[in-house]
Formats: structure tokens, C-alpha cells, sequence
């Protein structure tokens, strides 16, 4: 009956990230999916992403300096969510563990 829903839908799996290439690019695809879908037009305005937290001194679970490390600081990390994501399907190459 062409329904959705966890009840008929298969529940995620786990993702291996195998580099930080493939993690880089997880990153900019989480952040910027909302724009892929017009559903905002900046990712900063998307209040269910953690985008704005590495902006923000406010405390957060998120693990900004890790991820900061990997782009060497905020305005890297700016650049290359405004850069465009050459592969798409850059995400098709993660490994699904059971």
C-alpha cells in the first residue's frame, strides 16, 4: 500500500568511516542535505543540525575540536561546505556493518 515508516522500513545501519576523506565528506553531506532538498537556504538556519554548533562557544555534545582538527579551523571549515560536492555518490562506497 506504499507506506513509510519504521515499521516498514528497514532500520539504519551502522557506517564504517574509512578515512577522513570519507569522513569529511559525511560531514558536508549531513550539513548541507537540507539545501540539496530546498528546505532551507543556508545551513546555519537548519535548527536540526549541528552545523551552527562550531560557530558557538555554548556548551554541546558535539566534538568540535576534533572535527575542527581535520579542517584546521572555522573558516576552512566554512569553505568547504560552500564548496559543491563533486561526487554525489561519494557515500556509496561505506562499508555497512550488521
Amino acid at each position: 500500500e506504499d507506506r513509510r515508516g519504521s515499521l516498514f522500513q528497514e532500520h539504519p545501519k551502522h557506517l564504517l568511516v574509512s578515512s577522513d576523506a570519507h569522513l569529511l565528506s559525511l560531514i558536508r553531506n549531513i550539513h548541507t542535505n537540507p539545501l540539496h532538498h530546498d528546505l532551507t537556504e543556508r545551513p546555519e538556519k537548519w535548527v536540526y543540525s549541528s552545523y551552527s554548533a562550531f560557530f558557538s562557544d555554548a556548551p554541546s555534545r558535539v566534538m568540535r575540536s576534533e572535527v575542527m582538527a581535520l579542517f584546521g579551523g572555522v573558516v576552512a571549515f566554512e569553505t568547504f561546505h560552500q564548496q559543491k560536492n563533486v561526487n554525489n555518490k561519494a557515500l556509496n562506497y561505506c562499508l555497512i556493518e550488521a
